[in-house]
């Protein structure tokens, strides 16, 4: 039996294993099992059978890893709600996404470890506890997970874990976690963690420290497609963070558990009772209660204080602190940021009613008198900010061809509408009175037919020069060392205060590394990803209220570190109406000049924006990044068809670009870089 001082070592000498000595299997098909997607994919994998392991210091029970950042905030909610006993669908949800895929009735997970172990069937954990108080060498202290009804039962849940057994030896108490199935990358982080804490709780009740930590599992595997994952992960330094003890004493323990895991009130069993959904919080109307929460149980984000360290979601005075403990500065420093995922209400249809006139006209007043005391400018100019958008080309090339650039009827037609308001706004100049429509993003003029004729082709200047609509498009058709240059050429000139970038899913590398680029030589601009890779990838359920990430999604990759945090939104639906209502909410709190854009106030904003409209149109997702959190904003208005919407043809000299025009290759660098 192999054995270790320390979770980090354990785990990563656990994937050398399957990586060396790892037999290869075939998918499973059960449609019920997230072995197979749930019936969605092939997901054939690498397992070892009856592997088992032992850490020597179960309170040495994170592994830290650039590849793979652990979600701390993951980690002690769910200690919390299993020590709770609780099912709730919500709890988990809350930290974690698809954790509504195991639930065959959106409420309640069946086989949580918590409740099996703590309330399902008495408390077995307290009860094997007693069993070893009255006799120190029982062997009948093994509580049960599993259940001979599960092999009965057509459900999404069969619990992987079969049962603890627990032995108070040489005056400390061993605790083996016996696993019939154990996904040894991704989910054996957080159930080591969950069963380790419950191991000191449970050695707190006896008065005795906790011994050795076994791990057991039928089977111990990972995926075919997580492989190199593996191999990064087990090739690089994996650091190992302790924790705090809990206190040897029973009255400790349960004093400490009681921190651990807060006092949650019962969900109610129906849709949308849940802590994610309803209220508000002590800091006023229109916002949700998880705005602004760290890590935590959802609305009770209060966890423990141990050793002078604050640790997450520990508050004072009723704000959540922005300060880290040494663990999370340790966790932030070797694997990139922890990254959790928030649901804001609804934009619906139907808005409710905007705030009181005179708070908004106040607001607009003030921004009106901040742009007119703006220098450098002269008349309605200083109102405008720059802007750029750019088609993710989808493919480098070495002879110099035009290669597919992506889908560039996504970009034009998700431009068209915020395009159309600009050109309006700039053509009747500023309202008498102080409008939201004040500040606008900076598109330049419709092209009139010369432009469309030109013999040097549409974007043959650089677009901070261009007059025109159609100018304000970087398509680089391909992705080599020349577009780079001139990309960089293009943010220095121009210096945008948003960029927006179309992907599809196969140009979704080089999106990132133009949204790097953006990030490096205009560092205060925003940074607006969407197109198909958005589309496909950022769904939000309307009918359970959850968010639906896939792994490849923009939002996934810097959440769990695969990529830096270049990006400051995805819109994901319809583009050109959820677009609109972005860049509307980015006039709204704007500043003049090339300062900072604070993502949170966009954010705070689009209900606003919404509210002022009376009723929301389009369908979709705005997610903005900060640096700790992902806030999921659903936008679920009014289906406004296609046809109703402007041409895209009127703005962009779409024809002069395509691959169905005349023969000659348009680059819109053409002149040059300007000297």
């Amino acid at each position: 039996m192999d054995v270790f001082h320390s979770f980090a070592n354990s785990y990563t000498s656990g994937l050398q294993a399957v990586l060396d000595e790892g037999n290869d299997v075939p998918s499973v098909r059960d449609p019920l099992s997230k072995a197979s997607d749930f019936g969605r994919n092939d997901r054939p994998y690498r397992e070892l059978i009856a592997h088992r392991s032992t850490v020597e210091d179960p309170t040495s029970c994170l592994a830290v890893t650039p590849h793979l950042p652990v979600n701390l905030a993951y980690c002690f909610g769910l200690l919390a709600w299993s020590l709770d006993g609780r099912n709730d669908v919500e709890t988990p949800a809350y930290y974690r996404r698809g954790a509504h895929e195991y639930s065959d009735d959106q409420h309640t997970l069946s086989g949580a470890f918590g409740h099996r172990l703590v309330t399902a069937n008495g408390n077995q954990l307290e009860e094997v506890v007693g069993r070893i108080e009255r006799d120190p060498a029982h062997r009948r202290a093994f509580a049960l997970v599993l259940e001979p009804q599960d092999n009965f039962r057509k459900s999404r849940e069969y619990p992987c874990a079969v049962g603890v057994h627990l032995f108070l030896r040489d005056g400390a108490l061993i605790w083996l976690t016996v696993m019939r199935a154990q996904q040894a990358l991704t989910v054996l982080p957080y159930d080591a963690f969950l069963f380790m804490g419950m191991q000191q709780y449970a050695a707190g009740l006896l008065g005795v420290p906790a011994g050795r930590y076994i791990h057991q599992s039928g089977t111990f595997h990972f995926y075919d497609n997580e492989s190199a994952l593996a191999r990064k992960i087990v090739g690089d330094p994996v650091v190992p963070a302790s924790l705090p003890a809990f206190p040897t004493t029973p009255d400790g323990a349960r004093e400490g558990a009681r921190t651990r895991r807060p006092r949650i009130p019962a969900a109610s069993g129906r849709p949308g009772a849940g802590h994610r959904h309803c209220g508000q919080d002590r800091r006023g109307p229109g916002r949700h209660r998880l705005r602004g929460r760290r890590p935590g149980l959802p609305g009770h984000p209060r966890l423990p204080q141990a050793r002078g360290h604050h640790l997450p979601g520990d508050q004072q005075g009723g704000r959540p602190r922005r300060g880290r403990s040494d663990l999370r500065d340790l966790i932030a420093g070797s694997a990139g940021p922890t990254v959790i995922l928030t649901l804001r209400p609804p934009l619906e249809e139907r808005c409710p009613a905007p705030p009181a006139p005179s708070v908004l006209a106040g607001r607009l007043s003030r921004r009106r008198e901040l742009f007119e005391r703006a220098g450098g400018t002269s008349g309605t100019d200083r109102y405008l900010f720059p802007i750029m958008a750019a088609l993710v080309p989808v493919a480098t090339s070495r002879g110099g061809e035009v290669a597919y650039p992506g889908d560039p009827m996504c970009l034009y037609s998700a431009l068209s509408l915020t395009v159309q308001r600009s050109v309006a706004r700039l053509e009747r100049g500023l309202a008498p009175q102080p409008s939201l429509d004040d500040v606008v993003p900076d598109w330049g003029r419709y092209p009139d037919a010369a432009y469309r004729r030109a013999e040097d082709g549409p974007r043959s200047v650089l677009i901070a020069d261009s007059p025109t609509t159609d100018g304000h498009v970087f398509d680089p058709r391909i992705w080599d060392d020349v577009a780079r240059q001139a990309f960089i050429t293009e943010l220095l000139a121009l210096r945008p205060k948003v960029l927006l970038l179309s992907s599809v899913s196969a140009g979704h590398r080089y999106a990132l590394e133009m949204a790097e680029l953006a990030k490096e030589h205009a560092p205060h601009c925003l940074v607006v990803l969407g197109g198909r890779h958005a589309d496909e990838t950022v769904r939000y359920q309307h009918a359970t209220r959850t968010a639906d990430l896939s792994w490849s999604s923009t939002v996934e990759v810097i959440r769990d570190g695969r990529a830096r945090p270049v990006v400051d939104f995805v819109v994901a639906g319809d583009g050109a109406l959820l677009l609109d209502l972005l860049l509307r909410a980015v006039g709204l709190v704007a500043t003049p000049g090339f300062g900072p854009t604070p993502v949170e106030e966009v954010l705070d904003a689009l209900p606003l924006v919404a509210a002022h409209d009376g009723t929301t149109k389009g369908v979709g997702s705005i997610v903005g990044l900060t640096a700790d959190e992902a806030v999921l904003v659903p936008v679920r208005g009014e289906r406004v068809n296609a046809a109703q919407l402007p041409s895209p043809y009127e703005a962009f000299s779409v024809g002069g670009r395509s691959g169905s025009s005349p023969a000659r290759e348009v680059r819109p660098w053409a002149a040059g870089p300007r000297t």
